[in-house]
């Protein structure tokens, strides 16, 4: 059975607009930066994020498999998110994790979370992030990102390690739904604005 959330309430795992997540990483620190920088260019969860190893980055693209369902993922690793990886690479110590905590130790879970929430409370009780904004959203900036960009829903999926087609409407679910509505609705007018109709009587 479905069980629907009530009116009102807040969505959680919202989706970040570009201004947020540039704000974000030019804002947190590189240790809480970096786990962030994997998950919305990369697709990955918290866990492949805080997981993922050094072995699985050649210098230009992350492969890896999902702990969640398995899944074998791979992600480009271009600008910005090359030069971010590069210099973990650089600074790297003795861990086998690409994301580690400023003493160069392993994350867990549960430390990076509490770190993340800290970051993100202030920001989001003076407005300038909505209630929402947690790791997993990044996975739903992707989504909206490639909706906007008219991505089919598969490709979406594909993009954010799953095989489930409506995980794209789940992720994706923040996207602007003007443009489309705009698009969509526009072309329907446009194919039958030739039509003939009965004008009203006087």
């Amino acid at each position: 059975m479905l069980i629907r959330k009530p009116s009102g309430e807040a969505s959680l795992n919202r989706a970040r607009s570009a201004t947020v997540v540039e704000a974000f990483l030019a804002e947190a620190p590189f240790h809480v930066a970096l786990p962030f920088a994997l998950a919305v260019f990369a697709g990955m969860r918290q866990g492949d994020a805080l997981g993922v190893t050094w072995a699985a980055y050649d210098g230009a693209r992350l492969r890896w498999r999902a702990r969640k369902n398995g899944e074998l993922c791979e992600a480009p690793v271009t600008g910005v998110f090359h030069a971010m990886l590069e210099a973990a690479k650089a600074n790297r110590g003795a861990a086998l994790q690409i994301a580690v905590t400023s003493a160069g130790t392993p994350w867990s879970a549960s430390g990076y979370r509490a770190v993340f929430f800290r970051l993100v409370r202030r920001p989001t009780a003076a407005g300038q992030l909505g209630e929402g904004c947690t790791f997993h959203g990044a996975r739903h900036t992707i989504g909206s990102f490639a909706r906007q960009a008219q991505e089919t829903d598969w490709r979406v999926s594909a993009a954010i390690g799953d095989r489930l087609i409506h995980m794209a409407g789940i992720c994706g679910r923040d996207a602007d739904r003007t443009t489309a509505q705009t698009e969509v609705l526009g072309a329907v007018q446009q194919r039958f604005q030739n039509i003939d109709w009965k004008t009203p009587r006087r």
